[in-house]
């Protein structure tokens, strides 16, 4: 049995060293640095017989980088731990960010997590944007769907520095198919109220990220007046899609 599984990220999921930084000024974007971000994948073989993994790599447009296409011997029962781009993984470019597909001829499972190193803390009276560290961690995916829930994203500022961000919500969707993908994002308030569909179309394997750090990542008429904003959106696909946040 060929288990395919895709993996992605709230700072995108198969990032090597990534510079992610969201540069705001008044009455724009907020501030929202994120620092340096690093991917470690885990995979496991449930599996009873040795497992041949292949590790594919994606760019955002759904293009290969160089450096995909790696395979390992996993035994049965045996983990084995990648940091993206850094050996025994092969060399990805510097600064990189996408996903990583992994396919078998055994069953597996993986998990990813991305560790983050020079993002300011979340306090308000953090007032010096003094640099923490944080990581974010999921589950791969082993199918896709055309409808993918996002309960709560969030825009909050900070009360004394109101064009820097609090807390935001970077949330990434992705492609599972060869075929390109017409995305809906549908948003809604914590109101009931509607707006209307963002539209994007994603590559075969492709995958974009959103931020609501960024004005123009939020959905249009949406009031960005308030120091806290809280939305719930519903993603649809013409191909299977998986989401994080």
């Amino acid at each position: 049995m060929k288990t395919n599984i895709t993996t992605k990220g709230t700072a995108i999921a198969a990032g090597l060293a990534l510079a992610l930084s969201a540069v705001g000024v008044a009455n724009a974007n907020l501030t929202m640095p994120y620092g340096t971000g690093t991917t470690i994948y885990s995979v496991m073989n449930v599996g009873n017989a040795p497992a041949t993994v292949v590790a594919t790599y994606y760019n955002p447009d759904g293009t290969t980088p160089p450096g995909s296409g790696f395979s390992q011997i996993v035994q049965p029962n045996g983990r084995l731990n990648i940091t993206a781009g850094q050996s025994p993984d092969g060399p990805l470019p510097d600064n990189w960010s996408g996903s990583v597909v992994l396919s078998s001829d055994q069953d597996i499972v993986a998990v990813a997590r991305t560790n983050y190193t020079g993002r300011p803390d979340a306090f308000e009276t953090n007032t010096g944007q003094n640099s923490g560290t944080e990581s974010s961690a999921y589950e791969a995916f082993n199918s896709g769907s055309t409808a993918l829930y996002f309960p709560v994203i969030v825009r909050v500022k900070r009360t004394s520095q109101p064009t820097v961000a609090q807390l935001t919500t970077r949330f990434t969707v992705q492609n599972t198919s060869a075929s390109p993908a017409t995305v809906y994002l549908n948003f809604r308030n914590f109101d009931g109220n509607t707006y209307a569909p963002v539209i994007v179309t994603l590559n075969g394997y492709g995958s974009k990220t959103w931020d609501t750090a960024v004005n123009a990542d939020l959905p249009p008429g949406l009031n960005l007046a308030p120091d806290v904003i809280a939305l719930s959106l519903l993603v649809t696909g013409t191909q299977p899609l998986v989401g994080v946040a």
